[in-house]
């Protein structure tokens, strides 16, 4: 539900992914697989939103899958602000970028969510 804000206000489809899980063994290859293999995102942006715990199991055996050696930060438990983009260029080199903020004043946020 993170971005579906984004993809509203920015009219763009909105899609659940959910025939697998991330913290799936195989998850790093259904990932690729999903967005890299068959040519349905070929050239397009693709907006991603999982749970900020399970992003290493994910980016950290996808880069090493594209040989690349990139080294991923952890993404601390209270930052609600960091954008990644994974990039698959068209040489197939696999970069992720982790560098990029919305803005978001994470440390003047609630401790805990608010409840629906």
């Amino acid at each position: 539900m993170n971005v579906e804000p984004y993809a509203i206000a920015n009219n763009l489809p909105l899609s659940l992914v959910a025939n697998f899980l991330l913290p799936d063994p195989a998850s790093p290859q259904l990932t690729s697989s999903y967005c890299f293999q068959g040519g349905q995102f070929s050239n397009q942006t693709i907006l991603v939103a999982w749970e900020h715990s399970d992003i290493s199991l994910v980016v950290d055996p996808l880069l090493a899958s594209y040989g690349s050696a990139q080294p991923v930060l952890a993404w601390p438990a209270l930052d609600y602000d960091t954008v990644w983009i994974v990039k698959l260029d068209a040489a197939g080199n696999l970069t992720v970028d982790n560098t990029i903020c919305e803005g978001i004043d994470s440390a003047n946020l609630p401790a805990i969510a608010p409840q629906f």
